[in-house]
């Protein structure tokens, strides 16, 4: 990861990252967070470009981009066959068993970035309070089980299921953190 950083230190513009989603997107942003904690200063310059669908991997084995922004389950498939190594992930501490525990993390190479490629159910804004409610209490429930506990596991995901409430909270919070890095790329007009 520092010799992708010194790369961009010398030209923001020489390495081609790609994502698993659009510019602005959470894998954009997790590359930017770790560019901007490596001290590269023009994080406008960087070549950012997003493929859905899955196609990133095969741009990555094509040889289009040069790196891939993405979550571990993303890759883990290409890890495992040898096909793609992970060069760091944004988790404070290494995560997972098997092949997903031995992915170096930002941090233990002195990149001082951390990322959770967090996830949210959203229903409708006029959802009834009975649905709500359901729902509410079934993932509060499904976040118990064993099954959802072994999935975190293999994938090295954190189990901080937060309800609705602390959620919102969290939200508020992270838009705040993004849009600072948006405007920075000039992906989010100043107000």
């Amino acid at each position: 990861m520092n010799q992708v950083m010194e790369a961009l230190r010398e030209d923001p513009a020489s390495v081609r990252v790609g994502g698993t989603s659009s510019a602005g997107s959470m894998d954009h942003v997790q590359f930017l967070k770790v560019a901007q904690a490596a001290g590269i200063e023009s994080l406008d310059q960087i070549s950012y470009a997003g493929f859905e669908g899955g196609r990133v991997l095969a741009q990555l084995l094509g040889g289009h981009v040069d790196i891939v922004s993405a979550g571990i389950g993303d890759v883990v498939g290409l890890v495992e066959s040898g096909d793609v190594r992970v060069l760091g992930i944004t988790a404070e501490q290494r995560v997972g068993s098997g092949i997903v525990a031995e992915m170096p993390t930002c941090v233990e190479q002195g990149i001082d970035a951390t990322f959770y490629n967090w996830r949210g159910v959203f229903g409708p804004k006029d959802m009834p309070e009975e649905a709500r409610k359901f729902w509410e209490e079934t993932l509060a429930q499904l976040v118990q089980t064993q099954e959802w506990a072994d999935t975190c596991e293999k994938y090295g995901w954190d189990m901080d299921y937060l309800g609705r409430q602390e959620f919102e909270a969290f939200l508020t919070g992270v838009n705040e953190e993004y849009a600072v890095l948006l405007e920075q790329v000039g992906l989010l007009g100043s107000e």
